[in-house]
């Protein structure tokens, strides 16, 4: 990098529950190389903002649950340039619902939604890519579908069958 030259930081913030590890690791690789790129690599860095990154990880205090530790050492969805939700099987941890309520009062299925939502909802609106594993889940229980059905629900904030978002 020439000195005095700045590199313009790229947030990416990656959302999902924990059952998609691979996924995840695969979202910070792609970042590293498209940092590393001829194009890029003394404009601009990639930061993924994710809760389970082993080089700037996010503090799990007891006494607090995975969002409110996202959401505190962190920055929000809604203020990174990027947000990469990526769900499979599970939707994740439902968040304190005293602290996490949608506009009409109800509560959200998991910190992913909300992570989402808080993206959806930005002035200015980041970049959103959802990515949704189509395999079988592992186990098929009421749980495991809850990420099938929350997408599927274009009244509450989901996706149409075409799989873009609703203004819901």
């Amino acid at each position: 990098m020439l000195e005095g030259r700045h590199l313009r930081e790229i947030r990416a913030f990656l959302s999902s529950p924990g059952d998609v590890p691979q996924e995840r690791k695969i979202v910070r690789e792609i970042a590293r190389e498209v940092s590393a790129e001829p194009f890029l690599k003394d404009k601009a860095v990639i930061k993924v903002i994710s809760w389970d990154d082993h080089d700037n990880p996010i503090p799990l205090l007891a006494q607090m649950t995975p969002q409110e530790a996202v959401d505190r050492f962190g920055p929000r969805p809604s203020d990174c340039e990027v947000v990469v939700v990526i769900l499979w099987c599970r939707m994740g941890t439902p968040p304190p619902l005293e602290r996490y309520k949608k506009p009409d009062g109800s509560p959200y299925y998991s910190g992913t939604e909300w992570e989402y939502e808080d993206a959806f909802r930005a002035d200015p609106q980041p970049d959103i890519l959802v990515y949704r594993c189509t395999q079988t889940c592992l186990a098929d229980t009421h749980a495991s579908c809850s990420a099938q059905s929350a997408l599927s629900r274009p009244d509450q904030g989901g996706h149409d069958a075409s799989g873009s978002a609703s203004n819901g």
